[in-house]
Protein backbone atom coordinates (compact mmCIF):
# COMPACT_ATOMS: atom_id res chain seq x y z
CA UNK A 1 0.00 0.00 0.00
CA UNK A 2 1.41 3.40 -0.99
CA UNK A 3 1.21 6.47 0.58
CA UNK A 4 1.99 10.35 0.71
CA UNK A 5 5.41 11.07 2.81
CA UNK A 6 6.36 13.84 3.57
CA UNK A 7 9.79 13.65 4.18
CA UNK A 8 10.05 13.28 0.44
CA UNK A 9 8.74 16.91 -0.01
CA UNK A 10 12.07 17.44 2.09
CA UNK A 11 15.11 16.49 -0.23
CA UNK A 12 15.84 20.01 -1.58
CA UNK A 13 17.56 20.71 2.23
CA UNK A 14 20.05 17.75 1.98
CA UNK A 15 23.74 19.29 1.71
CA UNK A 16 25.42 22.45 3.48
CA UNK A 17 23.99 25.60 4.50
CA UNK A 18 26.08 28.56 5.75
CA UNK A 19 25.32 31.55 7.15
CA UNK A 20 24.63 33.89 10.31
CA UNK A 21 22.94 32.44 13.26
CA UNK A 22 21.61 35.62 15.44
CA UNK A 23 21.04 34.52 19.64
CA UNK A 24 21.09 36.88 22.52
CA UNK A 25 21.48 39.79 19.98
CA UNK A 26 25.05 38.61 18.95
CA UNK A 27 25.51 37.67 15.05
CA UNK A 28 28.07 34.30 14.98
CA UNK A 29 28.88 32.17 11.54
CA UNK A 30 26.89 29.11 11.36
CA UNK A 31 26.39 26.23 9.56
CA UNK A 32 23.55 23.21 9.50
CA UNK A 33 24.71 19.90 7.41
CA UNK A 34 20.98 17.81 6.44
CA UNK A 35 21.81 14.08 5.35
CA UNK A 36 19.24 11.50 5.13
CA UNK A 37 19.60 8.89 8.15
CA UNK A 38 18.38 5.74 6.19
CA UNK A 39 15.73 6.46 3.10
CA UNK A 40 13.01 8.04 5.34
CA UNK A 41 14.98 10.22 8.12
CA UNK A 42 16.17 13.70 7.72
CA UNK A 43 19.18 14.26 10.24
CA UNK A 44 20.46 17.08 10.51
CA UNK A 45 23.43 19.41 13.21
CA UNK A 46 23.47 23.09 13.90
CA UNK A 47 26.59 24.53 14.45
CA UNK A 48 27.75 27.82 15.58
CA UNK A 49 31.61 28.66 14.43
CA UNK A 50 33.06 30.33 18.15
CA UNK A 51 36.36 31.85 17.66
CA UNK A 52 38.64 28.28 17.49
CA UNK A 53 36.36 25.79 17.52
CA UNK A 54 32.95 24.58 15.77
CA UNK A 55 30.22 24.22 18.54
CA UNK A 56 27.04 21.85 17.88
CA UNK A 57 24.05 23.39 19.22
CA UNK A 58 21.32 20.94 18.25
CA UNK A 59 20.84 17.60 16.64
CA UNK A 60 17.56 16.52 14.98
CA UNK A 61 15.78 14.34 12.91
CA UNK A 62 12.53 14.89 10.83
CA UNK A 63 10.68 12.05 10.10
CA UNK A 64 7.12 10.36 9.58
CA UNK A 65 5.49 8.29 12.05
CA UNK A 66 3.74 5.72 9.55
CA UNK A 67 1.33 4.64 12.27
CA UNK A 68 -0.09 8.28 13.28
CA UNK A 69 0.15 9.48 10.09
CA UNK A 70 2.20 12.82 11.64
CA UNK A 71 5.08 14.13 10.78
CA UNK A 72 7.52 14.23 13.86
CA UNK A 73 11.15 16.69 14.74
CA UNK A 74 12.92 15.32 17.40
CA UNK A 75 15.89 17.77 18.53
CA UNK A 76 18.55 16.74 21.40
CA UNK A 77 19.71 20.39 22.56
CA UNK A 78 23.52 20.87 23.96
CA UNK A 79 22.13 21.89 26.86
CA UNK A 80 20.86 18.63 27.77
CA UNK A 81 17.19 18.69 26.61
CA UNK A 82 15.58 16.84 24.70
CA UNK A 83 12.20 17.62 22.65
CA UNK A 84 9.59 15.70 20.74
CA UNK A 85 7.69 17.97 18.25
CA UNK A 86 4.34 17.56 15.94
CA UNK A 87 5.57 19.04 12.68
CA UNK A 88 3.47 20.70 9.50
CA UNK A 89 5.02 21.04 6.13
CA UNK A 90 3.71 22.90 2.92
CA UNK A 91 5.63 22.51 -0.12
CA UNK A 92 4.74 24.84 -3.44
CA UNK A 93 6.61 25.10 -6.37
CA UNK A 94 9.20 27.66 -4.83
CA UNK A 95 8.65 27.48 -1.02
CA UNK A 96 8.92 24.91 1.78
CA UNK A 97 7.47 25.83 5.45
CA UNK A 98 7.42 23.73 7.97
CA UNK A 99 6.48 24.87 11.38
CA UNK A 100 7.41 22.56 14.64
CA UNK A 101 5.46 23.06 17.66
CA UNK A 102 6.41 21.18 21.10
CA UNK A 103 4.69 17.99 22.32
CA UNK A 104 6.51 16.45 25.02
CA UNK A 105 10.50 16.51 26.00
CA UNK A 106 13.15 15.04 28.86
CA UNK A 107 15.14 18.11 31.09
CA UNK A 108 12.91 20.82 30.13
CA UNK A 109 11.27 23.61 32.36
CA UNK A 110 7.30 23.23 33.17
CA UNK A 111 4.90 25.05 30.70
CA UNK A 112 7.71 25.27 27.77
CA UNK A 113 7.03 26.51 24.89
CA UNK A 114 8.68 25.70 22.08
CA UNK A 115 8.45 26.55 18.14
CA UNK A 116 10.23 26.51 15.17
CA UNK A 117 9.69 27.46 11.80
CA UNK A 118 12.02 26.82 8.83
CA UNK A 119 11.55 28.58 5.31
CA UNK A 120 13.25 27.18 2.63
CA UNK A 121 13.43 29.38 -1.09
CA UNK A 122 13.84 26.62 -3.20
CA UNK A 123 15.08 28.30 -6.15
CA UNK A 124 16.95 31.16 -4.24
CA UNK A 125 18.63 28.42 -2.30
CA UNK A 126 18.20 30.72 1.21
CA UNK A 127 16.76 28.93 4.58
CA UNK A 128 15.90 30.65 7.14
CA UNK A 129 14.97 29.39 10.99
CA UNK A 130 13.41 31.12 13.76
CA UNK A 131 13.12 29.45 17.46
CA UNK A 132 10.52 30.93 19.55
CA UNK A 133 10.99 29.33 23.16
CA UNK A 134 9.83 30.08 26.80
CA UNK A 135 6.83 30.19 29.04
CA UNK A 136 5.68 33.43 26.49
CA UNK A 137 7.35 31.31 23.66
CA UNK A 138 9.81 34.50 22.50
CA UNK A 139 11.87 34.60 19.81
CA UNK A 140 15.25 33.39 20.60
CA UNK A 141 17.38 32.70 17.99
CA UNK A 142 17.05 33.08 14.33
CA UNK A 143 19.25 32.17 10.74
CA UNK A 144 20.00 32.77 7.53
CA UNK A 145 21.30 30.27 5.70
CA UNK A 146 22.44 30.06 1.85
CA UNK A 147 23.06 26.56 0.64
CA UNK A 148 26.74 25.56 -0.83
CA UNK A 149 27.75 24.02 -3.97
CA UNK A 150 29.03 20.48 -3.51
Amino acid sequence: MEFYNPIHDMKDLIGKWEGKLEKDENKSASSIIFSYHGSDIIQYELKINLTNEEKILETGFFFFDKLKEELKHIVFNEEGYIEVNSMTSSKKAKLLKMTSSFDTGYNLPPNMKIKRDFKLKIVERELDIFLKMGKEANLILEGSYNKKEK
